[in-house]
């Protein structure tokens, strides 16, 4: 979880790994401020670099996420889904078909 939370909060974050808190708490407790005050575009990046970036050897964990994704995204009636590892702007259901 280190590493991942540390490739986070470089590369998404462009923050310095030092500047990581040492207890979970408080990084948690950045985490999810960022996360409920973003825009929605930032939160679908968030989404997106998580899928891609999270260390899941046989990609079921990265599956099962994109499918809960895609299952609230249609139940908010949102116009993107996760297409790929992509979250895209979809007009029509033969577009999350490629």
């Amino acid at each position: 979880m280190w590493m991942f939370l540390s490739l986070l909060w470089n590369s998404y974050f462009k923050k310095p790994t030092d500047t990581i808190g040492r207890r979970w708490s408080s990084s948690y407790k950045f985490l999810r401020g960022d996360f409920f005050s973003a825009p929605w575009y930032s939160v679908y990046d968030f989404i997106e670099f998580v899928v891609n970036n999270y260390p899941d050897e046989d990609e079921q964990v990265n599956e099962r996420a994109i499918a809960a994704c895609n299952s609230v995204l249609e139940s908010e009636m949102s116009g993107h889904r996760f297409v790929g590892k992509q979250i895209t702007p979809i007009t029509s259901k033969e577009e999350m078909l490629r």
